[in-house]
């Protein structure tokens, strides 16, 4: 049977459960399709020998040729807090009610040569997209030195080196060197990207920064932790210890940066002023820190400082978290 598949690289992987369900050898053609996401086939030669690995998979090509399951249009069935394999399982299914497959991705559908040499080392990854401010990356870092790779490009390795320290970086040719990597590596830690995507997968130890706006990633795995608020518990890998770390969300963190508080948005030492961004950048100069940390700062001295006023401002920054929670381990369906 033939596929054809277009977005990004995340689209594919997680489309490969579906593939997986049907019996057979099955052929993906790639397309691009400008407006829904990047342009798709310069990439593919990134992915491809990790897809054609699989026992299910007899190529990848980048093609227009006609094809027997087109899913190119599958984003009109993704939710927020479903996953991606559960979206493309509905589009198949819409496309052939005869015949639907179950599969919501929540057992490995990647099978590569685990790479010995990555024993005792933890796999990372922290793409600009689907972040979580709460995620305790800088204490990940402290924690387990240089047991840590990085994984990514050029320009997320140094704002992640920037922000969190010092960490080695890995280079891979594709991606089925890295999942090689990953499967060799005793814990894969990354936000939602493509090699976490390549990590489920393969059904490794995984801790995940999740992206509270939207928590598309969730799959019913008992060795997955889903971060959402900071809480997490380190595992011992060779030696590091165990290390468990509280929650870092608080209250006081969620809420309208675009109004203005009685007395304008003040902090110590500074003048006030309406503009919340104008004065976060104030506080970054005076505490010597990072966006995200300077805007948690701002925040905070202000709702204590007129705690009435911001009484009512803020909404539960978990209520998509905890639904995808619910809908991963509560329900089978796809």
């Amino acid at each position: 049977m033939t596929f054809r598949s277009s977005g990004d690289l995340g689209d594919c992987l997680y489309l490969l459960p579906v593939i997986r369900a049907i019996p057979g050898k099955h052929t993906i053609r790639c397309v691009d399709r400008p407006g829904i996401t990047g342009l798709f086939t310069p990439r593919i030669l990134i992915i491809k020998p990790l897809i054609e690995a699989q026992s299910y998979i007899d190529k990848v090509e980048c093609s227009e040729k006609a094809v027997d399951v087109d899913l190119v249009l599958f984003r009109h069935f993704h939710r927020s807090t479903a996953t991606l394999v559960q979206a493309q399982c509905s589009e198949y299914n819409s496309l052939n009610p005869e015949e639907p497959v179950q599969t919501n991705g929540d057992t490995p559908w990647l099978n590569v040569e685990p790479n010995q040499d990555f024993n005792g080392r933890i796999i990372i990854a922290r793409s600009p997209r689907y972040n979580n401010s709460w995620f305790p990356w800088r204490k990940i870092v402290e924690h387990y030195g240089k047991r840590l790779l990085f994984v990514g490009l050029e320009q997320e390795y140094k704002s992640f080196t920037f922000i969190n320290g010092s960490v080695e970086r890995l280079d891979v040719k594709d991606f089925l060197e890295l999942a090689q990597a990953i499967s060799g590596a005793e814990l894969f830690i990354g936000n939602q990207s493509s090699p976490q995507a390549v990590a489920m997968g393969l059904g490794v130890n995984i801790i995940q920064e999740v992206c509270l706006e939207q928590p598309d990633c969730i799959f019913n795995r008992l060795n997955v932790q889903y971060v959402a608020n900071g809480a997490c518990k380190l595992p011992d890998i060779t030696g590091s210890g165990e290390l468990r770390l509280p929650v870092a969300y608080k209250p006081s963190d969620t809420g309208n940066r675009n109004i203005v508080p009685p007395g304008r948005w003040q902090y110590p030492e500074l003048p006030a002023s309406p503009h919340f961004k104008l004065q976060m950048s104030m506080v970054m100069k005076k505490e010597t820190c990072d966006a995200e940390e300077a805007d948690r700062l701002l925040y905070r001295h202000n709702v204590e400082r007129v705690p009435e006023f911001f009484k009512n401002q803020g909404n539960d920054p978990f209520a998509l978290f905890d639904q995808a929670m619910k809908n991963a381990f509560t329900t089978n369906n796809p």
